[in-house]
């Protein structure tokens, strides 16, 4: 990424700033005192839970998405001297997160439609028609998800723990 622009290091934060198009995960632009780098230097931790993901228009003209973690290091009088801050490119995994995301609800949609209709209509021919083809999106779903078990389960609320299984695999 650095390639792209040799004097990039040499810039300030400022001009650093303004060329990367620093947003956050909303795509709202950040203000500078917002930055990674300028919450550090005032006194915050970016660490655990409290990383920070952001947006960049990298140097090579691609819209990157930045997990950022650091922290600072005092001097001898205890004064913010230095911050470390690690990036990671991270758009790949959220990409991949988002999609799994999407493809759990898009399962869930699907087992709760047939699951409906087996409570609605409890025809022995339908419901094992029902149960095959539940079978069949939970080995999908295996298949999609690199996983050996899965389940869809109907349970009633009324009776705690009473219910069946519709469809597993594994």
């Amino acid at each position: 990424m650095i390639e792209h622009h040799p004097r990039f290091l040499a810039l300030s934060h400022e001009e650093r700033f303004a060329l990367l198009q620093v947003r956050s995960v909303e795509g709202q632009h950040l203000l500078i005192e917002q930055t990674p780098l300028a919450r550090i230097f005032a006194g915050e931790s970016l660490t655990g839970e409290n990383t920070l993901d952001i947006f960049i228009h990298s140097l090579d003209g691609q819209d990157r998405l930045l997990n950022v973690s650091g922290t600072h290091i005092y001097d001898e009088q205890r004064r913010i001297r230095w911050a470390v801050l690690v990036y990671r490119d991270v758009t790949r995994q959220r990409a991949l997160e988002r999609q799994t995301y999407d493809r759990l609800n898009m399962f869930l949609e699907l087992a709760h439609v047939i699951a409906l209709e087996a409570t609605e209509r409890p025809d022995t021919n339908q419901l094992r028609q029902q149960r095959e083809s539940l079978k069949q999106i939970t080995a999908l779903q295996c298949q999609l998800f690199h996983t050996t078990l899965a389940s869809i389960l109907l349970l009633d609320a009324n009776v705690t723990g009473h219910g069946s299984t519709l469809s597993g695999v594994g």
